[in-house]
């Protein structure tokens, strides 16, 4: 008995040690990344919008290329989308770059009408597709060419 009394005490201060480190290390979560933080000010800045917590894919169109680019690469998106709902991704188009409504993802579409998106870092092509999950940018494509496979993983 005289045994047990410390080891009993022993094992409930290693419990709660261990119970508190737990709980800090949910309560701190890493900050964002840089490219994320771009986001999410751009959205916040410009349309008062967020970056969600569930899955979503944001296409971004800037003036970076020619129309006949753009066309090209959202048409791509279309067929990439064709099976995605509409509300997991929206699309944000610089207003100095004209674009057919034909070729517009049909999704929610946002016109930025000050072009500040010409301005915004993480975009290096005319049509940028960045996806993110937890609030955070998971993955983001310039939309160069690539092969099926890269665009079945991109998607997953």
């Amino acid at each position: 008995m005289r045994f047990i009394f410390p080891l009993l005490i022993s094992f409930f201060v290693l419990a709660a040690t261990l119970y508190s480190s737990c709980e800090n290390s949910e309560a701190t979560s890493p900050s964002p990344d840089h490219n994320t933080l771009l986001l999410k000010h751009y959205l916040e800045d410009n349309f008062g919008d967020s970056i969600p917590q569930a899955t979503h894919y944001f296409i971004m169109v800037c003036k970076k290329g020619s129309r006949e680019q753009v066309a090209k690469k959202l048409d791509h998106i279309n067929r990439l989308f064709i099976h995605i709902p509409r509300s997991e991704y929206s699309a944000f188009i610089s207003t100095n770059m004209p674009v057919n409504d034909s070729v517009l993802p049909l999704c929610a579409s946002q016109t930025d009408w000050d072009a500040s998106i010409e301005k915004l870092e993480l975009l290096y092509s005319s049509v940028t597709l960045i996806k993110t999950k937890n609030g955070r940018i998971v993955n983001k494509d310039d939309m160069l060419d690539q092969d099926e496979n890269y665009w079945k993983n991109f998607m997953k």
